[in-house]
């Protein structure tokens, strides 16, 4: 391991470790897998370990980890004050002493202000007493270096390097961000300073978005595209990399010689080779969910960094990490169909000067009722398919709960019911429930779960869960 020194001249591993994902096992950080992939960083000499106040469970697992193993005294750790959380000086140590009863520890080596992305916010701290509240933890030995973490513009960042004397501080940087959030400008500005800079996500995360990883091929022909390649050669080249793969492009240049003598005898190739291996692994693009919209009681970009597509905002951060920082997802499905149902009662309204009262439309009219039972749904949202009509001609729904079980049904996983299912609602096989007590859960559904609330329920009955408890 190779290392740096700090401001203050401690040797500092260029390669830390960010604990904010560590693998889990359910919804709960796994623990045994956590502690072998830290001691091995450690073993590997690794000795910076960076986590934060909000990922649930991170600053408990670093701790328990370092104090189990006995090696608090072979690290330093950083991790981050919640300052957008902070309402009083009272706060400050509140939180501080909790961090450290998280961490088993007496000191913190590293210690940031999260995401402290406007100039605003640590104007805001200093009205609270921050900067005689620092000097305090550090004459006490708390704090040992102090700095902050930053996701804005390079403008915006500088003003802020210029407002305190930092130890150091922690910026998003790579490729692709040279000239966005601090950017080469802001760099460049920490060290004339003497500035000591950490860099983390060195490869950029996603929007809200599917991200779309570069497969070999892929990145072949687009980089051979853009450099003019003809494409008889690029051809020859994909057709040493199989359909199906894991490999990356530098791996079939080791194990595949054929492929490698291709890349090495033409200068061109090469150059689109050296190209391809710097960009796989990027995303391709990325894209705006279909309806997921996400719920803070802050600003969110207090919490997560925004961008802008589509006519709105955008979180950077993909939805699975989203959560972890105490925001809440919903998706939000709006239906051109429900459009259609409004313009045509009003054009009822309009022309026969009738009024239908959407709500107070029967569940029970046979009439309706008798459209999918005979499978005539063609323009209805979600019974279209050729698939769902032929389960409607073997389910024959005589009921509004017959009609929503199929939609239910009709889904990966729950579709291996259909059969029993159908079979069940025609006294074709026998009911059975997998204990008595779920009967009055399952007994519209004829024994078989269906639906995620009735998992809620067998849990309640079974698990004593309140519904409210995850």
């Amino acid at each position: 391991m190779q290392y740096r020194k700090d401001k203050y001249g401690k040797d500092i591993s260029i390669l830390g470790y960010g604990c904010m994902r560590f693998s889990k096992k359910g919804n709960n950080i796994d623990l045994e897998k956590a502690e072998k992939e830290v001691m091995n960083a450690i073993n590997k000499g690794v000795n910076y370990f960076d986590t934060a106040y909000i990922y649930p469970g991170s600053e408990e697992a670093l701790g328990e980890i370092l104090d189990r193993n006995n090696v608090r005294n072979k690290v330093y750790i950083a991790t981050k004050l919640p300052q957008y959380l902070i309402k009083s000086k009272a706060a400050l140590d509140k939180y501080f002493d909790e961090q450290l009863k998280r961490l088993k520890t007496d000191h913190i080596d590293y210690y940031l202000m999260h995401m402290l992305t406007d100039i605003a916010a640590w104007e805001k701290l200093q009205k609270l007493g921050i900067e005689e509240w620092i000097l305090q933890k550090k004459e006490e030995g708390k704090i040992i270096n102090l700095g902050f973490s930053f996701h804005g513009n390079s403008d915006m960042f500088i003003k802020i390097l210029d407002a305190y004397n930092w130890d150091f501080c922690q910026i998003q940087y790579n490729y692709m961000d040279e000239n966005s959030q601090a950017g080469r400008k802001g760099l460049m500005a920490a060290a004339e300073k003497n500035i000591p800079v950490i860099i983390m996500e060195p490869l950029r995360g996603g929007k809200l978005v599917d991200l779309l990883p570069e497969k070999a091929k892929k990145v072949i022909r687009d980089v051979s595209r853009v450099l003019n390649i003809p494409s008889y050669k690029v051809d020859s080249l994909c057709k040493f990399i199989p359909g199906f793969t894991k490999d990356k492009l530098k791996d079939f240049y080791t194990k595949n010689p054929s492929f490698k003598a291709r890349i090495d005898s033409d200068t061109t190739l090469k150059n689109m080779y050296d190209i391809a291996t710097r960009l796989e692994g990027f995303p391709r693009h990325t894209s705006s969910h279909a309806a997921g919209i996400i719920m803070s009681k802050v600003d969110l970009d207090e919490v997560v960094p925004l961008t802008t597509g589509d006519g709105m905002y955008l979180t950077s951060y993909s939805m699975e990490y989203l959560e972890d920082l105490g925001l809440l997802k919903m998706d939000f499905l709006g239906l051109k169909n429900l459009t259609i149902i409004d313009n045509i009662i009003n054009d009822i309204k309009t022309y026969t000067g009738k009024t239908i009262e959407f709500s107070k439309i029967p569940l029970d009219d046979k009439e309706t009722l008798k459209i999918f039972e005979t499978a005539n749904t063609s323009g209805i949202f979600q019974f279209e398919s050729t698939g769902m009509r032929n389960f409607l001609v073997r389910l024959k729904p005589n009921s509004f709960e017959d009609i929503f079980a199929a939609i239910a049904l009709f889904r990966p996983g729950a579709a291996i019911n259909i059969d029993s299912y159908i079979r069940r609602k025609h006294n074709e096989e026998k009911v059975e429930y997998l204990d008595k007590s779920l009967e009055s859960i399952t007994k519209n559904t004829y024994g078989i779960l269906v639906y995620q609330e009735q998992i809620m329920q067998v849990a309640r009955v079974y698990a004593n869960y309140t519904l409210g408890e995850p």
